[in-house]
């Protein structure tokens, strides 16, 4: 019987998590409604990111995109991501689908718990009930050629530019993005404009958030153009919890797309939303690992 491939995949930048993470997945669908895939997991970095205490909070992270075609159709589409929980020890949980559209709520899904107090991250097998353990790297290390500056940790979170929490998601303060000198020589190849701008601070889902505007601006002839356009993103993440609250891009070769944490809230999250359950069975991973899934 003819299978519909399903593939999702997904990557956790450093600074989204005390250990960042790779995730992908594949599998397939029958007209029956039965799947089966699987989701493979990448070992950790053998350096640490700061931890955020302080500051619990939870919401769910959402992406839209609205693009306009050429003939006037307008295509709206809202996706569901990643449910966020922090604790004010720093302890991360995530809950993210593997489905998508109607599939997603018979879909398994992917349960990520960072606990950099006991030093573990574990990834919860729902199914056959297994947590996937990995050792942290040690506090402190750091990844080769690392500088310092600030970095928040916890899903969802930002690189400030400043001790006092500065810019957005691009991690610097206004003006640290200096447009690019003008080609030298005629067979220099072309380069966009950068700027950076800041929108001062307001409400935004019930936390006061900090806002930076960044511009690009691509030259005619850069890319085929026959003039001058710009890609604009508007930031506004929080200095408290340390996290991008919203984020909008507007690109006219994509279109209008904007992250937004929703539902957010700042009470304390339940404190066994970062433990493991205790019918699970822990195993040790020292490298990558893969989780299987199955079901109606």
């Amino acid at each position: 019987m003819a299978q519909r491939v399903l593939l999702v995949s997904a990557i956790m930048a450093v600074a989204a998590a005390p250990v960042s993470a790779q995730l992908s997945s594949q599998g397939t669908i029958t007209s029956t409604g039965s799947f089966s895939g699987s989701a493979s997991f990448s070992a950790p970095p053998p350096f640490a990111t700061s931890v955020v205490t302080g500051a619990p909070y939870s919401g769910e992270e959402v992406s839209e995109s609205v693009k306009v075609l050429t003939d006037g159709t307008r295509i709206a589409q809202k996706v569901p991501g990643r449910k966020v929980w922090r604790d004010s020890d720093g302890r991360t949980r995530t809950e993210r689908p593997l489905g998508m559209g109607a599939r997603q709520t018979s879909m398994p899904s992917i349960i990520e718990i960072t606990d950099p107090v006991a030093g573990y991250k574990y990834t919860l097998d729902t199914q056959n009930k297994v947590a996937h353990r990995q050792a942290l790297p040690a506090p402190g290390s750091r990844p080769t050629g690392f500088r310092g500056g600030s970095v928040g940790s916890g899903p969802g979170a930002v690189v400030f530019g400043n001790a006092t929490g500065g810019g957005g998601g691009g991690g610097g303060r206004a003006g640290d993005m200096a447009p690019a000198a003008a080609p030298s020589a005629a067979n220099e190849p072309m380069r966009p404009r950068f700027s950076n701008e800041s929108l001062g601070s307001r409400t935004v889902e019930g936390v006061f958030a900090d806002g930076t505007r960044s511009t690009i601006t691509y030259p005619v002839g850069m890319m085929g153009n026959d003039r001058e356009f710009t890609v604009v993103t508007e930031t506004w993440a929080s200095p408290d919890l340390k996290i991008q609250i919203l984020s909008k891009t507007n690109d006219p070769r994509s279109g209008e797309n904007t992250f937004r944490i929703e539902n957010l809230s700042r009470t304390p999250p339940d404190a066994m939303l970062f433990a493991v359950p205790p019918d699970y069975t822990v195993v040790d991973e020292a490298g990558p690992f893969t989780i299987n899934f199955k079901g109606q």
